[in-house]
């Protein structure tokens, strides 16, 4: 945990609030965490829709629209019965939660009926009617904590205390004016006091009031913007993964998570595929200088992984590996004597009908690596020499790169798959392009190092 004062703010994402297991899962690791102590400066907490709540809601909103009005109201009753059920299945149906639900679900009925009306789904209605996925959860969430926890829990509506731009369905928080508002609204009051306050990611409000929403995987950016707004000490983001791991566990079940990384070295990471977290999601908080935690709720003993803005005194050794599969690679070769002043147009002109991973210049010639062609090239031909296999383009991110280049390229030399490596494009990161028939065996020789380069770390530690 940071030696920083402030609150720490928790958030739990939708696929880990799936059902009442689920749920009490949470509780159970907010429970720990109160009792531990980390809430000496109260905590935050930002609740996620359940797992799959938000598709449905915009399902059910497309079928208002569209004239469906009998599939959407079956919908918005299935819906209401599922949280009328986790209600009862965590025993809370004695008190007010089962009439807030419902009264919620009137509000949404009624949203609904008024787009059938109109036969349109605006960005900005549909903002309104996404929220409400959140607001059931984080309500049922509230309630279970109360009875669980010997300190007082509040529920606040995102809406009143996280002001945004007006650009609905990607809107963007406005911090400085979100601190005022959590001032305003008692919230730095009551986790000043050490207590639990309870709201929902995702949404947030304009000036004038109307609802938005941050876009998804906004709840990340929600938990991040109000981690910044309060000064918190840090941002826990509790997943279905132990952390940020050394490759992608799917594909090589030895990988480990990493203790820690930069915040340059998950963007990396997240451009290769990696999708724990996306660094905008993150940003506010990392742009502030705090620590956010990666953990896993189905290991809460576990420190998962911590990033930072930058590592300081960090080994020089790799740290991770990532991929993307199905590439392509082209070498230009410029014609002009001011191959520099050329070198924007022809990245242009490959942006128009690829996506760009990596652009790598050599003696005479510039290397450019792509995602996977989904249309013509037409636009290319003449320009540029397409090489003629499938590639996978590896990242290996690690501090100082340059100090541990040598050692990859001893560990492929005699590998058929490589068809160049090169560092430069980022500071944190060594690049290796291979032959898509021999990839794995190299990407399998690469997560090898990188384990043992741990594993000599923490000997010499």
């Amino acid at each position: 945990m940071s030696s920083r004062q402030g609150p720490v703010v928790h958030k739990f994402g939708g696929s880990v609030l799936a059902d009442a297991a689920a749920f009490r899962r949470v509780s159970t690791i907010v429970h720990s965490e109160q009792q531990s102590g980390a809430f000496q400066h109260g905590a935050l907490l930002v609740i996620s829709a359940c797992a799959g709540v938000t598709d449905r809601l915009l399902a059910i909103a497309q079928a208002a629209a569209a004239g469906k009005a009998e599939q959407a109201e079956q919908e918005l009753q299935a819906l209401e019965q599922q949280h009328l059920g986790l209600v009862t299945e965590l025993g809370l149906d004695r008190g007010e939660l089962q009439e807030y639900v419902r009264r919620l679900c009137a509000e949404l009925a009624e949203l609904c009926r008024g787009i059938a009306y109109l036969g349109e789904l605006t960005l900005r209605t549909r903002d309104a009617v996404l929220g409400y996925g959140e607001l059931l959860a984080s309500a049922i969430v509230a309630e279970l904590l109360r009875r669980e926890l010997p300190v007082p829990v509040h529920l606040v509506d995102a809406r009143r205390v996280l002001l945004t731009d007006y650009h609905f369905g990607n809107a963007t928080p406005m911090i400085g004016e979100s601190g005022y508002l959590l001032q305003k609204e008692g919230v730095t009051g009551a986790l000043q006091r050490g207590e639990v306050v309870v709201t929902q990611g995702f949404i947030g409000a304009t000036p004038s009031g109307i609802p938005t929403t941050l876009g998804r995987g906004g709840s990340d950016y929600s938990a991040a913007a109000f981690a910044r707004a309060l000064e918190a000490r840090e941002l826990q983001l509790w997943k279905d993964v132990p952390g940020i791991c050394t490759a992608d566990p799917r594909r090589f079940p030895e990988a480990q998570p990493v203790a820690e990384i930069s915040y340059a070295e998950l963007q990396e990471l997240a451009r290769f595929g990696s999708k724990v977290v996306h660094p905008h999601a993150i940003s506010p908080a990392v742009s502030g200088e705090i620590p956010v935690r990666i953990r896993s709720v189905f290991a809460p003993q576990q420190p998962g992984t911590l990033v930072w803005h930058r590592r300081y005194d960090a080994p020089a050794q790799p740290l991770a590996l990532a991929w993307r599969e199905r590439c392509m690679a082209f070498r230009w070769y410029p014609k002009g004597n001011s191959p520099l002043a050329e070198m924007p147009e022809i990245v242009d002109t490959v942006r128009k009908v690829l996506e760009l991973y990596v652009v790598a210049a050599s003696q005479g010639s510039v290397l450019l690596v792509t995602g996977p062609s989904t249309g013509t090239l037409e636009e290319l031909y003449g320009k540029v020499s397409f090489l003629p296999h499938q590639f996978v383009l590896a990242c290996i991110v690690g501090n100082e790169p340059s100090r541990w280049t040598w050692e990859a390229l001893e560990l492929l030399r005699n590998s058929d798959a490589v068809s160049a490596v090169w560092t430069g494009v980022s500071p944190v990161a060594l690049y290796v392009l291979l032959e898509e028939s021999a990839a794995q065996s190299a990407l399998a020789e690469l997560h090898g190092w990188i384990l043992h380069t741990h594993a000599l770390q923490r000997l010499r530690l």
